[in-house]
């Protein structure tokens, strides 16, 4: 009987994990990523526990929500502009150099809390609102923000230039469009891992000292970034004529197709509502939860994040794999899920039970979100996916934004359950509205 050898092993597939990372452009890419990415969610959150312990809890909230806004707000207005900017430069140099920036902002912000903050911290006293130190908080967080307007979408597009060309439309189709998605679940998977880490950090190090590490996870961003070879890009460049008239036609464009404007302003809206737990929850930790192990501690703190956050990844995974069938019911799914589990978490102050109820409030926010992304890029024209997108950008960074000020607003004046109760019953009605929406129907 004939047997046949094997010259050698089978080849992998295109559009999978394993083909994409068997190139070392993307292994040092993925890696640079989820390590930078923990830092950028560390960061957001030790400068929340960062103002509770100054300012107290009363009037931490709306500082809080401001602060968050602050790092959202540059991008809500130079989205589109960012965008264009980015398809006309050297990717790799724009994301060194807000690195750059974001290192030097965590030294700004590792010499304050030495310097100042973490002594008054030591003696247990509070600082008022315009107190010069939150003042510097405020500015550096904009500072953060206006690096954060290019820096969140270079880091999704570059995934294409890191890429070689396969001389297959196909297969290269496959493998960007899992790029993509990948570099989504390393955004989700960072949430648990630098919300979890940063009340540990801040109990073992100080605020100064884990400020210093979020800073070294964005150098370890530019020695991968260094490391990876572009060289098989043309260097065409793309002139800047005409921009003004793209981003006029672009918007016209986007808001006269019914599923295009849907797409963007409910997920606008989903952001706005299912974004308010996170930006309270440092607070939420304190003052709900204050019968916990740590009582309402950086610990504590970290729980809950860590829950909320394996959710989001949890959910984004499921949403990857088969939201493409019915996103319509995806969306749907989610909303319910997001908004019932902050309604249920108002009636609760046990611990583990507030755990449970933030991981399904996380798991229900990825499927209510994620899936307008994958209609957009089968709608939209390809000449114009990028500046399009960039609009859907800067309605996602304005959602954030409000949803800071919003959250920050009412926890504040009526306090943490009134957030989640007010957004929660608001998610619901939305979910359920969902299907008679103009345009809805073409996303099917």
């Amino acid at each position: 009987m004939n047997s046949e050898t094997r010259s050698g092993p089978l080849p992998i597939p295109a559009g999978t994990i394993w083909h994409i990372l068997q190139y070392r452009n993307m292994r040092r890419y993925f890696i640079s990523q989820i390590v930078s990415l923990t830092g950028l969610m560390m960061r957001g959150s030790i400068i929340s526990l960062l103002l509770i312990a100054l300012l107290g809890v009363e009037k931490s909230p709306l500082v809080i929500g401001t602060i968050w806004a602050m790092n959202v707000l540059p991008g809500t207005f130079l989205g589109a502009l960012a965008g264009i900017y980015i398809d006309r430069s050297d990717k790799r140099k724009v994301l060194i150099v807000t690195a750059i920036v974001s290192i030097l902002q965590a030294g700004a912000l590792a010499f304050i809390a030495y310097e100042y903050a973490e002594p008054l911290i030591r003696t247990h006293r509070t600082v008022d609102t315009h107190h010069p130190i939150i003042v510097a908080i405020f500015a550096l967080s904009l500072i953060g923000g206006i690096a954060n307007a290019l820096d969140g979408i270079c880091r999704n597009v570059i995934v294409k230039d890191a890429l070689p060309d396969m001389h297959d439309k196909t297969v290269n189709r496959k493998n960007q469009t899992l790029g993509g998605i990948m570099f989504t679940a390393l955004y989700t998977m960072a949430m648990p891992i630098g919300d979890g880490l940063s009340g540990y950090m801040v109990r073992w190090y100080g605020y100064a000292g884990t400020f210093v590490i979020v800073g070294l996870s964005f150098l370890w961003l530019i020695i991968g970034l260094c490391m990876m070879d572009f060289s098989h890009l043309s260097r065409i460049k793309v002139p800047w004529k005409g921009v003004l008239h793209s981003l006029k036609d672009n918007a016209r464009y986007a808001a006269s197709i019914p599923v295009i404007r849907t797409c963007i302003i409910v997920a606008a809206i989903i952001t706005i509502l299912g974004f308010s737990y996170r930006v309270t929850l440092t607070v939420i930790a304190k003052t709900m939860f204050s019968s916990g192990p740590h009582h309402g501690g950086p610990e504590d703190y970290s729980f809950l994040a860590a829950a909320a956050g394996i959710g989001s990844f949890v959910g984004a995974i499921i949403t990857l794999i088969y939201s493409s069938r019915r996103p319509v019911q995806f969306v749907i799914c989610g909303c319910l899920m997001c908004g019932l589990g902050q309604v249920l978490l108002v009636f609760t102050r046990d611990i583990n039970l507030g755990a449970i109820l933030l991981f399904f409030t996380g798991c229900g926010f990825m499927p209510a979100f994620m899936p307008f992304r994958g209609v957009m890029m089968n709608v939209v024209e390809s000449k114009r996916i990028g500046t399009v997108f960039g609009y859907m950008f800067m309605t996602f960074y304005g959602g954030m934004m409000l949803s800071s000020f919003i959250a920050g607003y009412i926890a504040k004046h009526f306090g943490c359950p009134a957030v989640l109760g007010s957004c929660g019953i608001a998610l619901v009605i939305l979910g359920l509205i969902v299907p008679f929406l103009p345009g809805i129907k073409e996303i099917e």
